[in-house]
């Protein structure tokens, strides 16, 4: 019983070395085998014209793709700014909302992606731009 219970442990460890050792770290891509393209991450274009910021409105908070704004000016205002801005640098609209007192925009430009929320707070607007790759 001792000997069957060492066993399976021996073989639980050795599955989880298996699994662990495929799981290293490589900063380069593997290059692509003879007669395929190369991976998107060979290929991935560099970033483009950033999302403007809404004139006049203050950063509230930024970590990674998310910028979080403040506007004194009302939603409506704000969530045009933003349908014009995208249009102009390319983005295609894949869903939109606009409302009486909201927008929300889902745009893509290439393999980038933008989500973009506006909605009251307050005596202006609360503004949260998202930007993320996309396959």
């Amino acid at each position: 019983m001792r000997r069957q219970i060492l066993s399976a442990a021996a073989a639980g460890v050795t599955a989880v070395l298996v699994t662990l050792g495929g799981c290293t770290h490589n900063p380069a891509p593997a290059p692509a085998p003879p007669n395929q393209p190369p991976s998107p991450t060979a290929t991935r274009p560099a970033p483009s014209e950033p999302i403007p910021r809404y004139p006049g409105a203050t950063v509230t908070s930024q970590a990674g793709g998310s910028t979080q704004l403040h506007s004194n000016d009302p939603a409506t205002k704000v969530g045009a700014f933003y349908l014009d801005a995208l249009a102009e640098q390319g983005w295609t609209t894949t869903s939109k909302y606009q409302g009486q007192h909201s927008t929300n925009v889902v745009a893509k430009r290439g393999r980038e992606g933008v989500t973009v929320q506006v909605s009251p707070s307050g005596s202006g607007s609360s503004i949260s731009v998202t930007t993320y790759p996309v396959p």
